[in-house]
């Protein structure tokens, strides 16, 4: 290895010349793999973190709608010391909102049924969400076979459980659910009013941090896959001409795939993912990258 791989760059100087052209990888196959890998995070959370309050901005008028309607149907929340999280207004009866894109909100009383809108059932909407006074449940058809993926959570729980099932079996879940005891929060000694703009707030933040989720999983999982195809396929075809080696190849893909992931996240802030998916972007754009860097530096190691 020459001298000009030994340097090192940083992540900025590593990032502008990846999106410059293929001169800078003949510095950064020289880089450690922790680098890489280090260079390679910091774009991740640095996309994500830009993609999560862009999709946030678009939503911004829907969120302060949707409260609006909240408002209008539940009359806000109330934190009842030994009934659990309930609507503030009818919170003895069973009531519904419409949300967007197919979605429906049900409110249930302990030990009630759901009510839903007139000869409907929960397959005919996109999602459901069933709200009793001590947890949730989320519900999505799943296939043509009246399947549901299930999601339960208890108030105060970080994590839910999840499942998938029949209608039979989504029934038996809600009734297990409508009979779940509310265990009072610590420090909770009066009934607490939340307010919508609470809620607002509330609302936001889950949703920054699902949008960042959902972008730093899918983002890694397209990495590793790239890694395990490119380097995979390039390691199991090597012959005596080909001059890279296996660490090589890692970096190369590593920094390869920075500027398809920069555009696979303009179509995901863009929300254009309905015309290219995130995975389509990124494994197309960095399959191409890393053809042609691959084919330059072996013919230049040939050449020289």
């Amino acid at each position: 290895m020459n001298g000009e791989n030994r340097q090192t760059l940083s992540w900025f100087s590593a990032m502008s010349g990846c999106f410059r052209g293929t001169e800078v990888f003949q510095t950064l196959i020289g880089h450690s793999m922790l680098r890489a890998w280090w260079h390679t995070l910091l774009t991740v959370l640095l996309l994500g973190g830009i993609t999560s309050c862009m999709q946030l901005t678009q939503m911004r008028n829907t969120i302060q709608a949707s409260a609006e309607h909240f408002e209008a149907e539940f009359g806000g929340l109330t934190l009842a010391e030994d009934k659990g999280l309930l609507p503030a207004d009818d919170p003895g009866q069973s009531h519904y909102l419409l949300l967007n894109k197919g979605g429906l909100l049900v409110y249930v009383p302990a030990g009630a049924k759901p009510v839903l809108p007139e000869k409907s059932t929960f397959k005919d909407y996109r999602y459901s969400i069933i709200w009793y006074p001590s947890n949730l449940v989320f519900v999505m058809p799943a296939g043509k076979d009246d399947r549901y993926a299930v999601s339960t959570m208890k108030f105060g729980d970080f994590m839910g459980a999840r499942t998938l099932c029949d209608e039979a079996g989504l029934q038996k879940i809600l009734q297990e659910a409508s009979l779940q005891k509310w265990q009072d929060p610590d420090g909770l000694e009066k009934d607490l009013k939340i307010q919508v703009s609470d809620l607002i707030f509330a609302v936001k933040c889950v949703a920054l941090i699902g949008f960042f989720g959902i972008f730093f999983f899918e983002a890694f999982s397209q990495i590793l896959m790239c890694l395990l195809i490119f380097v995979g396929f390039f390691t199991l075809t090597a012959g005596r001409s080909r001059t890279l080696k296996w660490g090589e190849l890692v970096r190369i893909a590593l920094y390869a795939g920075c500027p398809a992931l920069a555009v696979a996240a303009c179509f995901t802030a863009l929300d254009l993912t309905e015309i290219l998916s995130f995975g389509t972007v990124y494994v197309i754009g960095t399959i191409g990258y890393f053809l042609v860097i691959v084919n330059k530096m072996e013919h230049a190691r040939h050449a020289g």
